[in-house]
């Protein structure tokens, strides 16, 4: 491997490292707030683990790269912009069978402020990876550094977020608790499931542990408590999947 090539990583990793300002770079000027200092200290504390780190670098470094790649794009309306559009025609003119799922589409931003906005942006990104592909193989727009490699494995960790994060829908406020029992099944079979990639289960376990810090606080929350006892097919199955769990009664 040519020096280029590890600066380039090591400049990658880097970007993977630094969260906080690529989302406040994604959002500036937008009106969305940014993560809290208390959630990113969450953060933090789930990557201190022994060896966390590492294992999930192939997966914040695909994810890191995704997001810059639509930050810009969004962010060349005269260059980099009618460049994706043209290709996604190309395409489209290529595989007329393909035409309705390949529409002109800016690529989703993925905002830590934004419910489901990873899954959106991952789903969008296998459906529209060839015309990935083409513009990060253009030199001269400058956006090699955020090129999807075949040769390590990432469009398979882009299919394997998608296909995991699914469960991840945009529920109502009766259906977050029950949506977090949903997700909080699904995460843990994920991690249990030996033929998802090592970086993968190590990502989703990291992802089962920040649920159930969110989930521990809903008992606190009595927005979420009256939302569900509104519901009366909620309350029921909340009611009935938490008999023999602990948690604080809907009429408290």
């Amino acid at each position: 491997m040519t020096a280029d090539v590890d600066d380039e990583e090591d400049s990658m990793g880097g970007l993977a490292d630094n969260i906080r300002r690529e989302e406040k770079e994604m959002d500036e000027g937008s009106g969305e707030d940014e993560l809290s200092d208390e959630e990113l200290d969450m953060f933090d504390d789930l990557l201190q683990g022994e060896g966390v780190r590492e294992m999930t670098e192939p997966v914040r470094l695909v994810l890191t790269k995704l997001r810059k790649l639509a930050y810009a794009i969004k962010n060349s309306p005269t260059i980099i912009l009618p460049k994706w559009f043209s290709i996604i025609r190309e395409l489209a003119d290529m595989e007329p069978e393909k035409r309705k799922k390949l529409s002109l589409r800016m690529m989703p931003r993925d905002v830590a402020t934004r419910w489901n906005s990873t899954y959106d942006m991952v789903k969008f990104c296998w459906i529209y990876r060839k015309a990935i592909d083409r513009i990060t193989e253009m030199r001269q727009l400058d956006l090699r550094k955020y090129e999807i490699s075949e040769d390590e494995d990432e469009w398979n960790i882009v299919k394997e977020l998608r296909d995991n994060l699914k469960v991840i829908s945009s529920p109502f406020n009766p259906y977050v608790i029950p949506a977090m029992d949903e997700m909080h099944r699904d995460l843990k079979a994920s991690v249990a499931n030996t033929a998802l990639s090592k970086s993968m289960r190590s990502a989703l376990s990291l992802g089962l542990d920040l649920s159930n810090k969110y989930y521990s606080l809903t008992n606190d929350s009595e927005v979420y408590r009256i939302a569900i006892a509104q519901s009366y097919i909620q309350r029921t199955s909340f009611a009935n999947s938490r008999k023999l769990g602990g948690s604080k009664g809907l009429s408290e």
